[in-house]
């Protein structure tokens, strides 16, 4: 699992459960 800063997986997971 590559993580690239173009396409941040954690911005997507962040939007899907807000605090």
């Amino acid at each position: 699992m590559i993580l690239h800063q173009e396409t941040p997986l954690w911005e997507l997971i962040l939007a899907v459960h807000p605090r």
